[in-house]
């Protein structure tokens, strides 16, 4: 049986499980199901230069609270590319954008410096 979902892991946290693309794609071939629904679109601006600056487990714990933050908001997410995920929720666009938008999360590394997950 084919997988459905995606993890998203990072050092010494809970891994988040996430649908994927493959799924993302089924439903869009069912459009009565997705009737009302908003969608969003969410890339992880700067996770290449976190990466490339501060090494991939800071770029693994980067995605992990991005996910995190965004997941809290009682939405359906998927991963569709490995800083993308498309996002399906029963509000308004309005009310999306703002609970996406509201609580700017940041993450602080032991040399404290911080870094905006946006």
């Amino acid at each position: 049986m084919e997988s459905v979902t995606d993890e998203v892991r990072a050092k010494g946290k809970e891994p988040i499980y996430l649908l994927n693309g493959k799924l993302f794609h089924r439903l869009l071939s069912k459009p009565e199901m997705l009737k009302g629904k908003t969608f969003a679109v969410i890339d992880a601006n700067g996770l290449k230069e976190v990466n490339d600056k501060y090494g991939h487990s800071v770029g693994d714990w980067f995605l992990h609270e991005l996910v995190n933050t965004i997941a809290q908001h009682n939405v359906k997410m998927f991963r569709t590319g490995g800083d993308e995920f498309q996002v399906i929720a029963d509000m308004p666009v309005e009310e999306l954008k703002e609970k996406l938008t509201q609580n700017p999360v940041a993450i602080q590394l032991d040399d404290n410096t911080t870094i905006p997950v946006n």
